[in-house]
């Protein structure tokens, strides 16, 4: 026989229940304030957020989206994101979309143009990662975008301003070009048919005049190639170092032999993958650099190259005049050149150069003084070009 609860066992029943039910409650109105919570971050983050299912299907938009394309919610659920793509890009963003859920690695962020409601485009920025159900599957996409037409427009007016300073760096360097080779052609001719009726002073106006031509003729040159340097495609392959140095060395072979300079480098040099004739312009550049700077105690000129994981880096050393740490950051500007180099010719651009050929490789330019002897300018090229 059931025994029956005393009045006390059911009043105590009674008050858990009711105790229960004030937590479930509390329980209850604690996760609708985090739901609303949660949605008004959602709404009102200061990035635009949705969410996709495995078709690319629009299955949550948030507000800072709506807002910045012009549509209501129930205009974007449901729909494949892509419509809202520019037509052109469209299976570009499709073929991301399916290699982002088969896993394959691409990049976390895309730049895409979007379109407006009105019609209008607008340059956005994604970020998306995956969405796994319980048990690990793919399900989705969830993706941020922010607004970058500005900094697009920016960039295309920089590279319109580029374009227009390109051209007018090509024109001068002509117009400065065609009469100067007039000059060193007419200066030529005089001295050679007329020099023995002219004195010596005449002469020496002849001779100063065709090497003020030939400074003017190198400028020019050196601004063509600075302007290329930064245009022109790389063509990347196997560079045999040891073939590009042979080739310098025997370039600058007058000068290393009247002025006794020593010339050092390893027996062997392993190959780079480089635009071969960026890496000639590199050491070129930097030999050059050494003979004029090095000053009158130079006497070695020290070529090396190091390898790690991620870069090669060719290292060009003198033991001439050492650059103070207060220079090494200037050197590398256009039209930048040492505090040493008063008296001694040259277009400021050979290391301007070199940075953008180290840049355009994705690498980097610098350079360090041993205390007591050396200076050395390093450049650093990916292995992964």
């Amino acid at each position: 026989m059931v025994k029956k609860p005393t009045c006390e066992e059911l009043e105590q029943r009674v008050k858990e229940l009711e105790k229960k039910s004030i937590e479930r409650k509390r329980a209850e109105e604690a996760l609708r304030e985090s739901q609303d919570r949660y949605k008004e971050l959602w709404d009102h983050a200061p990035v635009a957020y949705h969410m996709l299912d495995s078709e690319g299907i629009i299955t949550q938009v948030n507000q800072t989206e709506r807002k910045m394309l012009g549509y209501t919610e129930d205009e974007m659920v449901g729909r494949p994101i892509f419509t809202f793509i520019l037509a052109e890009q469209r299976k570009e963003a499709e073929k991301r979309f399916r290699l982002k859920l088969e896993g394959k690695r691409i990049p976390k962020q895309d730049n895409r143009i979007y379109l407006k409601k009105n019609g209008s485009k607008i340059h956005v920025s994604i970020d998306d990662v995956l969405e796994y159900d319980n048990d690990g599957n793919v399900v989705g996409v969830r993706s941020t975008m922010v607004d970058i037409s500005d900094q697009q427009r920016a960039a295309e007016a920089l590279k319109e301003s580029s374009e227009r300073i390109k051209l007018f760096a090509y024109s001068v360097s002509h117009d400065l070009k065609s009469p100067a080779v007039a000059v060193y052609g007419l200066t030529r001719l005089l001295h050679e048919h007329y020099g023995d009726s002219l004195d010596e002073r005449a002469k020496n106006y002849c001779e100063q005049i065709m090497t003020s031509v030939e400074q003017i003729g190198a400028l020019v040159e050196n601004i063509n190639v600075y302007i290329s340097s930064k245009e022109v495609p790389l063509s990347i392959e196997k560079v045999r170092l040891r073939e590009v140095l042979d080739m310098i060395k025997d370039e600058f072979s007058a000068q290393l032999s009247i002025r006794q300079i020593r010339w050092s480098q390893p027996e062997s040099f392993a190959e780079i993958r480089a635009d071969r004739l960026s890496i000639v312009r590199v050491l070129r550049n930097l030999v050059d650099n050494a003979l004029k700077y090095g000053g009158d105690d130079l006497s070695e000129i020290r070529i090396e190259h190091k390898a790690s994981d991620e870069f090669d880096t060719l290292s060009v050393s003198n033991d001439g005049v050492l650059i103070r740490r207060s220079d090494s950051e200037d050197i590398f500007g256009p039209f930048q050149r040492h505090k040493t180099s008063r008296g001694v010719q040259g277009s400021g651009l050979g290391l301007a150069i070199v940075k953008e050929i180290a840049e355009q490789h994705e690498g980097r330019v610098w350079v360090g003084s041993d205390s007591k002897k050396w200076s050395t300018f390093y450049v650093s090229i990916s292995r992964h070009l």
